[in-house]
């Protein structure tokens, strides 16, 4: 009969133990994702640029995916045709 109780007393802390860590996991995830910097975001532009210049910088073959919403605090935002055309060269 005693060994009934520690059986559930021990999978109890089991399940606990293992709950806490996968929140802790959680949370290290969130609060581990890097914010954007000024170098990041330039390197973002030049990825942009290269891949629009393989595409022939045509309108319909622009590069999608590309969020330049966090480098607005940096003054920089989707570039331009002529932009690109300047910094690819």
């Amino acid at each position: 009969m005693r060994t009934k109780g520690v059986t559930v007393y021990t999978i109890f802390l089991v399940v606990l133990i293992l709950s806490s860590l996968f929140f802790l996991i959680l949370v290290l995830i969130k609060f581990m994702k890097s914010p954007e910097t000024k170098g990041m975001c330039e390197v973002k532009v030049k990825s942009f640029c290269l891949e629009w210049y393989s595409n022939g910088y045509l309108p319909e073959k622009k590069p999608k995916g590309y969020d330049f919403s966090s480098c607005e605090k940096y003054g920089i935002s989707e570039p331009t045709k002529d932009e690109c055309e300047r910094l690819i060269g």
